[in-house]
């Protein structure tokens, strides 16, 4: 069985109350091997693993029959061989591999007019050259592009890097650059991405990559921003301002008797 331990992979999921579904593409599995996983939840109160799961790939493929000396083979009576209609697919262990497409963000909460980088890895993990090979990232209304590893094309709020043929085990990294704008509002804002190639069969495939970005309200001046100052001040700052708090109470409680007093004599000497 493969050790959990063995590979990892982050997604940012924002920090609402929701329902989130994670996929994850795993090539060069071995066959009829049990595999297992877990989720993690990471926030300010610390780490929830969730509970350890596994999988078992399926059997290898039966190995092709040796034909004959003479170069000839005749099937069984009973055999019949009918290719798909999409063409011979690549033969795969365990079932049918897939690149990986990673996403990941940097400054997770950008706040509204902060930029933050959206980083892509594309990693062909299949044993032929990926053709025709681009990245599509949709843009959400909220955000807009700045400047990238390699130069997009922008199309109806898409980005499209051109990758062209990705040889077996070529692996490489984008890094984009957004800015929120400043008229996005609070809440949870998508950031899908998509490998898209053709196969060895000539045949369209599609990875996706998909994160949830979360912004942040943005801070406003006056009392808002007062408040957060004052929440973040030591306990000690807390003890100056209150002692410096029952001085002018003292002292006005002086001033108060002090002037009750010398009333109370001018009327005792009228």
């Amino acid at each position: 069985a493969a050790n959990p331990a063995n590979r990892s992979e982050t997604r940012l999921v924002g920090r609402e109350n929701s329902t989130f579904t994670l996929n994850f593409f795993l090539g060069g599995l071995q066959a009829e091997t049990t595999y297992y996983y877990r989720l993690a939840a990471q926030g300010p109160q610390g780490v929830i693993r969730g509970e350890v799961k596994n999988f078992k790939t399926l059997p290898a493929p039966a190995p092709a029959p040796t034909p004959p000396a003479n170069g000839t083979s005749t099937p069984p009576a009973n055999a019949t061989s009918t290719p798909p209609a999409g063409g011979t697919p690549p033969p795969a262990s365990g079932g049918e591999s897939f690149p990986s497409l990673i996403a990941r963000v940097e400054n997770g909460e950008p706040e509204p007019g902060e930029e933050f980088n959206y980083i892509l890895t594309h990693r062909n993990t299949l044993n032929y050259t990926l053709k025709s090979a681009q990245i599509n990232v949709a843009l959400p209304a909220e955000l807009e592009y700045v400047i990238a590893t390699s130069l997009p094309t922008i199309e109806n709020g898409r980005l499209l890097f051109n990758l062209g043929e990705v040889a077996p085990g070529a692996e490489s990294a984008n890094t984009i650059r957004l800015r929120v704008k400043s008229s996005a509002v609070s809440g949870n804002v998508p950031l899908n991405s998509a490998l898209i190639y053709a196969d060895s069969n000539n045949r369209q495939r599609t990875i996706a990559a998909n994160l949830s970005l979360f912004i942040p309200a943005a801070e406003t001046s006056g009392g808002a921003s007062t408040d957060r100052t004052l929440a973040g001040l030591p306990w000690y700052s807390w003890l100056f301002i209150l002692l410096g708090i029952l001085i002018v109470f003292v002292f006005a409680y002086v001033l108060y008797r002090y002037g009750r007093t010398r009333r109370a004599l001018r009327a005792s000497q009228a």
